[in-house]
């Protein structure tokens, strides 16, 4: 704060009226102090500021300000020693972060004559010193350097791990050879449950270890064998391991012991707010901050979406929770039954859960506009490949994939596109409308524009038109309300008929509701003047 008042030219308010150069003028001097005080104002809180509004000069204030917040009383020294001895870093913070409140506390003890002069009390060794002096510099430095040597050596040694576990592979794959080169009296009498032959294992089995590298379907329905015999255990045992969880984290669990709703991904959120405070605890007292909130949207597994507001957003989870306590709160009620979790609103179901590993786990997916695209661009979807040949139609992307034109792509029924139905929409052809005129008025064209962006000097916003189609002869007539035209058109009719001597048979025009009332179609029944009506906005 006292920065910005020497920026701004106004720290010498601080010295109080009795400093005042005898140079400037009390004026000047007012204007000088004013500013001063209002741009302090600006920057303090409103539980701040209503302890020292009665203050009415800058140096008040700030001396106000210093005794509320910067006394030098042994309360306030024994608090900041305190909270300095007992600072400890938290797993998973930055040092710049942690140095920064570091510093902070260093400077208000600073602030009331308190010096730190040993280090002694929070630094055991730093390994990289070379002095004999150990300085807080010395320290900070070493600190950020560690940092960035264990930033620059995680994609190393996981690179490192990778080819660490492929060798392991290969040395285990090669004694698996050996062994069974060397036991082959005992295992002649091991049946395969692969193949159904003896003298080898399932996971040994050649038949399988090509229908793994063809991507045989057949790999898939392993998972649902069911062995009670030992040996099969132990046959089944690196299948079970080998199965990927890398996906869980795109699922949504049901948790008990969540007290809110929790997502790992920020591209999930429909909303998204920002939060600097709250934590949530671990199973093992291990903190993990929440750094935001926000509603996610789920489709679930009757195709309907539901809206799950109040969602935290903590990146350092692992899975996607729902809380049951939360689901309960707002009056749901909960039903498990054969491996089958149900949420129901009254009566109506509203979510259903799967039991996975004992873990119940969400029957839908998350609709988002990251999950949408990632669904969209999918190599092997048909709607991809409809949209790539320019919206093709289902039975001509059947005679591609016959003809196997179409890489890994399933025969599944094209969905509704909405795209195809508006863009190849057409109209129906109008035949060429053939009508002779035999003299005047037999024909008569009519249409109504308006309302005109600019009145005319009569105030008239609207016109209608009276074409012959024998002469081709114009009349224009200008109104100001539309709903004028049926009397236009009986002034018009009395004035052609007196002048020519003849009678109109027929009046073509639209269907907007200035010649559609029921007091002109009843007017043109009595005359005998027979109706033409044309399709909106078709002037064929």
């Amino acid at each position: 704060m006292l920065d910005l008042m020497v920026r701004q030219g106004v720290a010498k308010a601080l010295l109080g009226k009795n400093r005042q150069p005898y140079t400037m003028t009390d004026d000047k001097w007012n204007d000088l102090d004013g500013r001063a005080l209002s741009g302090i104002r600006l920057c303090l809180a409103d539980d701040v500021f209503f302890n020292i509004m009665s203050e009415k000069s800058t140096a008040g204030l700030w001396s106000k300000l210093e005794k509320l917040y910067m006394t030098k009383s042994l309360t306030n020294r024994i608090l900041l020693k305190r909270q300095l001895y007992i600072l400890r870093m938290k797993g998973g913070t930055a040092i710049t972060n942690h140095l920064n409140v570091f510093n902070t506390l260093l400077v208000q003890l600073e602030s009331i004559e308190v010096k730190i002069e040993s280090w002694d009390n929070f630094v055991t060794s730093i390994s990289l010193s070379i002095s004999e002096t150990l300085e807080f510099d010395d320290v900070v430095g070493a600190l950020l350097s560690e940092e960035t040597r264990k930033r620059s050596n995680s994609k190393t040694s996981t690179s490192e791990a990778m080819m660490a576990r492929g060798h392991s592979r290969e040395r285990r794959s090669s004694k698996h050879n050996d062994s069974r080169s060397k036991s082959k009296g005992k295992k002649s009498k091991v049946k395969c449950w692969y193949c159904g032959k003896s003298g080898h294992l399932k996971k040994d089995c050649w038949k399988r270890q090509q229908a793994v590298k063809d991507d045989s379907p057949t790999e898939k329905k392993e998972a649902n064998v069911k062995n009670t015999g030992s040996e099969s255990r132990t046959c089944m045992s690196d299948e079970v391991l080998s199965v990927d969880l890398s996906s869980h984290d795109q699922h949504w669990l049901l948790d008990s012991g969540a007290s809110n709703h929790m997502c790992i991904h920020r591209e999930w959120f429909k909303t998204y707010k920002l939060v600097n405070d709250g934590v949530v605890y671990m199973g093992n007292y291990v903190t993990c901050n929440i750094v935001g909130i926000g509603s996610i949207q789920l489709k679930m597994f009757d195709g309907t979406n539901k809206i799950l507001t109040d969602v935290r957003h903590v990146p350092e989870l692992r899975k996607n929770l729902i809380s049951l306590g939360v689901l309960d709160t707002n009056g749901y009620k909960t039903l498990v039954q054969s491996g089958v979790m149900k949420i129901y609103k009254g009566i109506l179901l509203v979510m259903k859960e799967k039991k996975v590993r004992n873990i119940f786990q969400l029957e839908g997916r998350t609709e988002s506009d990251h999950v949408s695209a990632v669904s969209v661009t999918d190599i092997n979807s048909i709607r991809l490949w409809h949209q790539r040949l320019g919206h093709m139609s289902e039975k001509g992307l059947k005679i591609l994939f016959d003809h196997k034109l179409l890489p890994n792509l399933k025969p599944v029924k094209l969905d509704f596109c909405k795209h195809c139905l508006f863009g190849k929409q057409s109209k129906q052809r109008f035949k060429i409308g053939k009508h002779t005129s035999k003299g005047i008025l037999d024909y008569i064209h009519s249409d109504a524009w308006g309302p005109s962006p600019i009145t005319s000097y009569g105030g008239s916003s609207y016109l209608v038109s009276f074409i012959d189609d024998f002469s081709r002869k114009v009349w224009v007539y200008m109104l100001k309300k539309k709903s004028d035209v049926f009397t236009i058109f009986k002034q018009f009719r009395a004035l052609v008929e007196n002048i020519t001597g003849r009678t109109i048979k027929c009046l073509r025009t639209d269907n907007g509701g200035e010649f559609t009332s029921k007091e002109f179609d009843n007017y043109c029944k009595e005359a005998g003047i027979e109706r033409h009506k044309t399709t909106v906005y078709t002037c064929q």
